[in-house]
């Protein structure tokens, strides 16, 4: 290839690039359902493999496992009704807590900001009566007095500082409670909601139905690489299945997490300990973030329910839990050949999740390991001849 056929190569391709990714930003209300109903299809097809070998037909298959998947996400849903529910209604409580707080803290370094001034400047007022004194004797009760107004003035600072504490307690602004959405929200975003499960539908069953025929495409439209070996349908039903065993791994992985978070939090007596759990089983599939983001929820709550030390040590067992989750659990279950470089996982994930949200933070990961898989095995040499 010549230096203009490459340089128009690589023109075209990051026009295309961009292209694909304004359409994909734009249409994220039709493609996201599409695309995770794709993967949810490559996840579940080693399911649909045993229905075709117990001898149904591939639409019954299909539409068996399509029943299947709708029924696993209905018992999740429903399973995250009360966890939701429960977020909603304690959600201006603790902002309330988190705002008093702060509040409470601002207003104590300011006022006491204003009490050291006021004293340097009680204490500076009084040197120059004391330099002009020509003798002790002359004043004898001028320490007293300097005393006594020093006292007066801190605590003139310290009775301005309560007033104005209570001013601000007395008017609280409930931002949190304006900002919850009402039953109105929900009935307006209903219709799409209902839209985009249709076409999760859908798409899951016709893509399991017709699964040969689209790898089929994919085969002839795949560019192919010099030196490498052909790509063929072995190939692709090979990703498909590490996808698969990677996916059920993983959520696992995530219920002994979610189990062990709810133990440790019922110990400690914290509230909620088994909506706790059930967020945690599904924000761990958003590698990183996910228990970052729990991990501070944490700290939160834990300062709103107790006092002392004991108000961060439930995030500390929680990062502990998680620490040992990745560093040895993870590999040992998932195997050295599925792990993937760090930094592509968390630049994947957080992608996703600033383009298409809690959707693209769950799909990427899956995608990532189905493209990785496939570049591995185009990747590899032809064999000898």
């Amino acid at each position: 290839m010549s230096a203009g056929s490459r340089v128009n190569y690589t023109s075209h391709l990051l026009v295309g690039v961009a292209a694909a990714g304004v359409i994909l930003y734009f249409a994220e209300a039709f493609l996201a359902p599409v695309l995770l109903a794709m993967v949810a299809g490559v996840i579940v097809t080693p399911l649909n493999d045993l229905w075709e070998k117990l001898g149904l037909p591939r639409v019954l298959s299909a539409l068996v496992s399509l029943f299947m998947a709708l029924a696993v996400i209905g018992v999740l849903v429903l399973s995250l009704q009360p966890v939701v529910i429960r977020l909603i209604d304690e959600a201006p409580k603790i902002a309330r807590d988190i705002d008093s707080s702060l509040r409470t803290m601002r207003t104590a370094m300011k006022d006491f900001d204003d009490i050291k001034n006021d004293v340097a400047k009680a204490v500076k007022g009084e040197e120059q009566p004391a330099q002009e004194s020509t003798s002790p004797s002359s004043n004898p009760t001028g320490s007293q007095d300097t005393t006594s107004e020093v006292v007066e003035t801190a605590a003139q600072a310290a009775a301005r500082a309560a007033a104005k504490a209570q001013a601000e307690e007395s008017n609280p602004v409930d931002d949190a409670a304006k900002e919850m959405p009402t039953m109105t929200d929900a009935l307006l975003l209903a219709p799409a909601i209902v839209g985009q499960v249709i076409i999760f539908a859908g798409t899951l069953f016709f893509f399991i139905s017709s699964r040969d025929e689209i790898y089929g495409w994919l085969l002839r439209v795949m560019p192919k690489r010099r030196g490498g070996t052909p790509m063929d349908e072995v190939h692709l039903k090979r990703a498909e299945k590490k996808v698969s065993r990677y996916f059920l791994t993983i959520t696992m992985i995530n219920a002994g997490l979610a189990v062990a978070t709810g133990a440790m939090l019922s110990a400690f007596g914290l509230p909620g300990a088994l909506e706790w759990a059930v967020v945690i089983f599904f924000a761990n599939f958003i590698v990183y973030l996910g228990p970052a983001i729990f991990g501070i929820s944490l700290i939160f709550a834990g300062i709103a329910a107790f006092d002392g030390i004991y108000a961060i040590l439930p995030a500390l067992c929680f990062f502990g839990f998680n620490l040992i989750e990745g560093q040895f659990i993870t590999p040992m279950l998932v195997g050295r050949e599925m792990r993937i470089n760090p930094l592509i996982v968390f630049l994947s994930v957080t992608f996703g999740l600033w383009f298409w949200g809690a959707i693209g933070g769950i799909v990427m990961i899956p995608i990532l390991v189905w493209g990785l898989v496939l570049f591995d095995a185009q990747a590899e040499p032809n064999p000898a001849p």
